[in-house]
């Protein structure tokens, strides 16, 4: 399964943006790539105008409350998301058993929060709402921003609870990377000292991993989405299939051109 990432404040930033500056202009054939870039064009506008933040606070509300405009619009952009990624994966034979979307467990783990509030297990700090993991070494796990917009924690929780009693799981990997390392021993942490029910819901004492990977860094820095630094899946096919249709046609001479396409394709799948 793959969770797949379809709420939070970079969402809200990107549908700021996109009303801000793009609303009533045509829209490209590429609509995933073009979110990409209203994203970017999001961090510049509001590091040049912080007072517009309170816009992207109020966007999120929006969404989170599931109802008017904004959130129709949030519903229309997550589309052209979705549909880009489903290309991709159907492109690479890419296919997965469930695919979690952040969204499904916003309203679960509110809940979550405001009974954990409650039994004192999350606590209030300068407006916010932690988990205080302090004499675990672990500093504080935010899950609400003192503005009361939500944080990851806030959907990882029941998603966790989702996977260990649909599929019965003795183990549950995540693959995200390193930068994330602190963020899963909170999550972990707190899920073991919520003593809640995981084991309940697992046919075995379950186990949960944070598989970490290093990141990309290009000549002109770290890949990060914010800055647009970063390679596409598209330009990158492009640029292997090009290499690979280039390399074939050298080492081939007698082939013809679909032959030649046939093996590039496979070759750029392959890589």
């Amino acid at each position: 399964n793959s969770p797949f990432n379809d709420f939070g404040i970079n969402v809200a930033k990107t549908l700021w943006a996109y009303l801000e500056f793009y609303k009533d202009k045509k829209l490209p054939e590429n609509k995933g790539y073009f979110l990409g870039q209203v994203y970017v064009r999001a961090v510049q506008e509001l590091e040049k105008d912080p007072l517009a933040k309170e816009k992207v606070i109020f966007m999120m509300k929006k969404i989170e409350k599931g109802k008017g405009d904004e959130y129709k619009l949030w519903q229309k952009t997550r589309k052209w998301s979705i549909e880009q990624f489903d290309k991709i994966y159907q492109e690479m034979g890419i296919k997965f058993v469930r695919i979690f979307y952040e969204s499904e467990f916003i309203d679960k783990g509110m809940k979550i929060v405001e009974e954990l509030y409650e039994k004192r297990f999350l606590i209030k700090s300068e407006g916010a709402i932690i988990a205080n993991l302090e004499e675990h070494d672990l500093g504080v796990l935010m899950f609400l921003r003192s503005d009361g917009t939500a944080l990851y924690p806030v959907a990882d929780i029941p998603l966790a609870m989702e996977k260990f009693k649909k599929y019965k799981l003795d183990k549950s990997i995540y693959v995200v990377d390193v930068r994330q390392s602190l963020h899963f021993k909170q999550l972990f942490k707190t899920l073991e000292l919520l003593g809640h029910t995981l084991a309940k819901l697992s046919t075995s004492k379950p186990e949960m991993i944070h598989l970490s990977h290093e990141f990309v860094k290009l000549p002109a820095g770290m890949m990060s989405s914010r800055t647009g630094n970063v390679i596409t899946y598209e330009d990158l096919r492009e640029q292997v299939f090009n290499k690979a249709i280039s390399e074939t046609k050298k080492r081939h001479k007698k082939w013809d051109e679909k032959r030649i396409e046939r093996v590039a394709t496979a070759i750029t799948n392959g890589a």
